[in-house]
């Protein structure tokens, strides 16, 4: 392994520095409201040095939010965030060898530097009267969807809807979001890190829709050159009959684009004598094409999205351990146009998705041991065989016509260790291995060995 010392050095010296910072409560009064601050700093230990497993890269985050107090049940919300390489740790020469993180900047071009850049990804007004609450603004819009896991910058989402309490049990919301501003975990999902096919994350390069910038919904989806559209009218219900279950649906309009549903339902089950609970999870999803725009900026067939997927889960643990078992089964003449970041499958893996691709079944089997109240160890396996999808000529060329078809099973394998010092300080080493269906087309080596250090503190 190629160990970057001064990278590690200052990701160590922050954990520790805020391990023995103070850990007290943010200030709040009735006028002042809240401020919070968050340090994260992601540090690429190693990786395979094959051109697709990324082996460089040092970046840190810089958030600051402020969340006023209630004014007639109003609250206005502002946060601010700073991404890139503040110390100049990252080489991303044309002339270097190896491949650098770029899902870790905001940076608009390969082999750019990536210096700081900012953004107000949060500037939101939300209102709470009893059973209504209405928002609007810029914010993260936490939806199966639109959300997906966060590595340094977050997707923000310019929003305007409402949430609605029926009773105890029922509860209903309306949102239309109009422009969207990718995560610097774009470069990852576009190009599936270690792989680099662009066939199971969002549907747009990072370095032609930019990273950092709200977007219409319409660009988010299909390219700089495409028509405006409505943007995305989201409908969700929740209902939760009992204390041990709960059922959400939702409904996604991406206007002229494709209509989606998504369900999920969960049941808790204690089990006293053991102090453990059980936990049973499903999950179907289901999308079609809409309308006359997908033909722009897609590899996609125009009026082509046919894509459904189920899932189980069953997860059991305590307060000491825990593990889990799932599945994924995928159907219909497409994978999934998966535009807006979206990742509800039970299966996916730090770097996978492979559940989205078209006729695929998946497995994922996982667990974490508490070692102590500060020291977690957690790992994961996960098997997704091979998909009908093909890899488009952009990435790898297979002859005259330039696609590619899955070569053996896809599969991934992380193990983490987690050291949280205090309640606001984390610092976390993992290492995934993982193969590429397609390992082996052209000769090419798609495998991934690759290491990261991560470290976060709260303020």
């Amino acid at each position: 392994m190629k160990f970057m010392m001064k990278p590690i050095v200052g990701a160590l010296s922050l954990a520790f520095i805020s391990a023995t910072a103070s850990a007290a409560e943010t200030p709040e009064t009735d006028n002042g409201g809240t401020l919070t601050a968050q340090v994260k700093v992601h540090h690429v230990v190693d990786g395979k040095d094959n051109g697709y497993d990324v082996n460089s890269g040092t970046a840190e985050l810089f958030k600051l939010k402020y969340l006023s107090s209630s004014v007639g049940g109003a609250k206005l919300g502002m946060g601010f965030y700073a991404v890139g390489d503040l110390f100049d740790q990252t080489d991303v020469m044309t002339t270097s060898t190896g491949r650098p993180a770029t899902g870790l900047y905001l940076v608009d071009a390969p082999n750019t530097k990536p210096t700081m850049e900012t953004l107000l990804g949060e500037l939101y007004i939300d209102y709470t009267r009893e059973a209504l609450n209405v928002y609007g603004g810029r914010m993260i819009f936490d939806s199966p969807l639109t959300t997906s896991s966060e590595n340094l910058l977050p997707d923000f989402h310019q929003v305007l809807g409402a949430n609605y309490k029926i009773n105890d049990a029922f509860n209903v919301g309306l949102t239309q979001m109009t422009r969207m501003s990718i995560s610097t975990r774009g470069a990852n999902e576009f190009g599936l890190t270690g792989e680099g096919t662009g066939t199971g994350g969002i549907t747009q390069s990072p370095f032609v829709v930019l990273r950092g910038e709200f977007q219409d919904i319409s660009t988010v989806a299909l390219g700089p050159n495409a028509e405006k559209t409505d943007g995305l009218t989201i409908m969700n219900v929740g209902y939760k009959p009992s204390k041990q279950m709960d059922i959400a649906a939702w409904g996604y309009m991406a206007h002229d684009i494709y209509n989606a549903l998504y369900l999920e339902a969960n049941h808790v089950t204690p089990i006293k004598s053991k102090k453990m609970k059980l936990k049973l999870s499903g999950q179907y999803l289901t999308q079609q094409a809409a309308g006359d725009k997908l033909a722009t900026g897609t590899s996609f067939d125009a009026d082509d999205i046919d894509f459904n997927m189920f899932g189980l889960k069953a997860a059991l643990g305590s307060k000491k351990w825990g593990a889990f078992i799932a599945m994924n089964q995928s159907s219909g003449d497409t994978g999934m146009f998966n535009a807006f970041s979206g990742d509800p499958g039970f299966t996916s893996a730090q770097f996978s998705r492979n559940e989205y691709r078209e006729n695929v079944t998946a497995y994922k089997i996982g667990g974490k041991y508490v070692i102590n109240p500060k020291w977690i160890l957690s790992g994961g396996y996960a098997n997704y065989g091979q998909s009908d999808t093909v890899a488009p000529n952009r990435v790898i060329t297979t002859g005259p016509s330039g696609f590619a078809t899955a070569q053996t099973d896809a599969k991934e394998f992380d193990i983490g260790i987690t050291w949280k010092p205090t309640k606001k300080t984390m610092l976390k080493l993992t290492h995934a291995q993982r193969t590429s269906e397609y390992d082996g087309t052209n000769d090419r080596d798609l495998t991934m060995g690759h290491t990261r250090l991560i470290a976060v503190a709260n303020f």
